[in-house]
């Protein structure tokens, strides 16, 4: 599967890939999200309904225990930050994203999630 577009969120200078849901991952490091794109305003648009970390992207993917609450929700994409650097800068990465855009299926902010 091919990334069928990138996006950036406001505060951060990451771009991500956004995939389909059926994509296959690389075993690599990244940051993740699972995302509802839908058309609003005659744009794309991309709502985080969940956001992870990993040191393994194919192998923590394949059966996400938070996809089911994702999908619930509407998702339709994964937006993928392949990220290089270490496993301390990306928790911290992912530590503030979900401060900020607090996404709907993150337990530390959702208990029944």
């Amino acid at each position: 599967m091919a990334i069928i577009s990138t996006i950036t969120y406001s505060g951060f200078p990451y771009t991500f890939d956004v995939v389909t849901l059926d994509h296959e991952f690389d075993e690599v490091a990244a940051i993740y999200m699972f995302i509802k794109r839908y058309i609003g305003n005659n744009k794309y648009l991309h709502k985080i309904l969940y956001i992870g970390q990993t040191q393994n992207l194919k192998q923590r993917i394949s059966g996400h225990e938070k996809l089911d609450c994702a999908l619930s929700h509407g998702c339709t994409h994964i937006s993928v930050y392949k990220f290089i650097g270490t496993d301390e800068e990306r928790k911290e990465i992912e530590a503030q994203l979900i401060s900020d855009k607090k996404p709907i299926c993150n337990e530390q902010l959702n208990p029944n999630a």
